[in-house]
């Protein structure tokens, strides 16, 4: 563990924000430009340290590549030496109390508003998309892996597990899709356990979907509080919330992997939609009274009638509330 002060490569060390079973966190200065920033050290020991330590200087390869706004990024890498500390930099993401600034720690500080899910969940998804197409697996989707940037979105972190395959594992030179470095006969299950996808827990082998699943118990505990049990009747809580969610929560979580699916959420939630049927209401209401207007009078319906106001037709007619518009 590196003490407050050390210099690492260009950079100071400032504190340590975490720790894992390969790596160490610690918040950096970059003794040039004065800028904070993430550091992650490699501590990996044992008879796999030396396929481990690849591993995750490929990790911070890889997240140097992604140019994505919602998946975290790697500046610099240094230690690639044998004998030198492995380490890469990330943008620094700390909450009001110092502390890493991630999904799973907004929670424990602030009761989570359902709109704030709502975004989450988009900036995950579109970052999944986007890692899928390059052919990566993550593989610990969960809320600590979530960081939040300084306007609260989501962006997903933490590569350490990810599973390669197609042309960047051959661009990282990546040897085996198992972070232990074992062949497939003895694969070991990578993940956090409340999030495994049921496939991975019987045969091992993740593929998308397996993150889809992630996503989906992620959502469900945000919403509800607890984590979704299968086979039970969990999914009717989903009723106290915006109806968008019975419709993409049991698609992210439905038992058959290659059923499911990250679907988009709608253009509006359910007030938005309440706002497009009540307008649609007012407007039919205006019409009636112009077409009424013109039986007794006669001529067109006047060409003012297209610059109706609806927002604030229908703001004035049923009084909603700034939040949910």
């Amino acid at each position: 563990m590196f003490q407050e002060g050390e210099i690492i490569g260009g950079y100071r060390v400032c504190r340590l924000l975490g720790t894992g079973g390969m790596a160490e966190v610690y918040e950096v200065e970059h003794l040039g430009l004065r800028k904070r920033l993430a550091m992650k050290v490699f501590v990996g020991e044992g008879k796999h340290a030396a396929l481990l330590r690849e591993r995750f200087l490929a990790e911070g390869r890889l997240l140097s590549r992604i140019d994505h706004p919602h998946v975290v990024k790697a500046y610099d890498l240094g230690g690639e030496g044998p004998d030198e500390r492995a380490y890469f930099t990330l943008d620094l993401h700390l909450d009001a109390d110092g502390n890493p600034a991630t999904v799973e720690n907004e929670c424990r500080r602030h009761a989570v508003t359902e709109s704030r899910v709502r975004d989450w969940y988009a900036d995950v998804r579109e970052a999944l998309l986007f890692i899928h197409a390059q052919g990566l697996v993550h593989r610990d989707v969960k809320p600590s892996n979530l960081l939040l940037d300084a306007q609260g979105r989501a962006r997903l972190s933490d590569f350490g597990v990810v599973r390669f395959s197609g042309a960047l594992k051959e661009e990282l030179a990546i040897e085996t899709t198992f972070v232990t470095g074992l062949d497939a006969r003895h694969a070991a299950i990578m993940g956090t356990y409340r999030y495994l996808a049921p496939e991975i827990q019987a045969e091992g082998v993740a593929t998308p979907a397996a993150d889809m699943w992630a996503l989906g118990m992620t959502v469900f505990r945000l919403l509800t509080g607890i984590d979704y049990v299968p086979q039970t009747n969990a999914f009717k809580l989903l009723s106290h919330y915006d109806p968008c969610w019975r419709r993409i929560v049991p698609r992210l979580l439905d038992p058959d992997p290659d059923k499911r699916t990250m679907l988009e959420l709608e253009s509006g939630s359910f007030w938005k939609r309440v706002r497009r049927w009540a307008a649609a209401f007012a407007i039919f209401l205006v019409g009636a009274g112009m077409g009424w207007a013109g039986g007794r009078m006669s001529g067109s319906v006047p060409d003012e009638l297209e610059e109706v106001d609806v927002d604030a037709l229908v703001d004035r007619a049923f009084e909603i509330p700034d939040w949910i518009k």
